[in-house]
């Protein structure tokens, strides 16, 4: 139900907005999911709050494809970020020098996850114990987003027994 909400509640806020920004520049967006989704999700919150009037069969709340979703030619089933590659990354470069700021991305939730990761650890380089170094809003927004994408993902994510 958290989930669906969180779909539906994107209808009023805007297309696309950044997560954030890491300590190097690079700014991490993300896009709302699309109208049909966000309707299959509405679907789901009256049926399950009675709000329904008349009984309906459940969204089947299709995903795209692993292809589709690995071009990320979907991309509001991804993250894409502005700036440049972090050193001795392994993310191919379009540009000459690989140093130049250019889109790239990310559509797996577990390399979501590892981003967040990175993003807290590479921000808290410049305090002795990474331990106490406090979460970044960035990070936070990212892992809320893997999740997200995790449970989109599921086949049987309007399935309620």
């Amino acid at each position: 139900m958290d989930n669906a909400l969180k779909l539906v509640s994107s209808s009023f806020a805007a297309r696309f907005s950044p997560l954030g920004a890491d300590g190097d520049g690079r700014t991490y967006w993300a896009l709302s999911p699309g109208a049909r989704e966000r309707k299959d999700a509405l679907e789901f919150i009256k049926l399950t709050t009675s709000i329904a009037k008349e009984k309906k069969s459940r969204p089947r709340g299709r995903s795209p494809d692993e292809e589709a979703r690995s071009a990320m030619q979907e991309w509001s089933w991804c993250i894409v970020i502005w700036g440049t590659a972090p050193v001795g990354s392994k993310i191919k470069h379009t540009n000459d020098d690989g140093r130049s700021p250019q889109w790239w991305g990310f559509y797996d939730p577990e390399d979501i996850r590892k981003v967040a990761t990175w993003v807290n650890q590479s921000d808290a380089t410049d305090t002795e114990d990474d331990e106490d170094y406090p979460t970044s809003s960035l990070r936070n927004n990212l892992e809320e987003y893997a999740a997200l994408l995790d449970w989109r993902l599921k086949e049987d994510k309007y399935d309620t027994a």
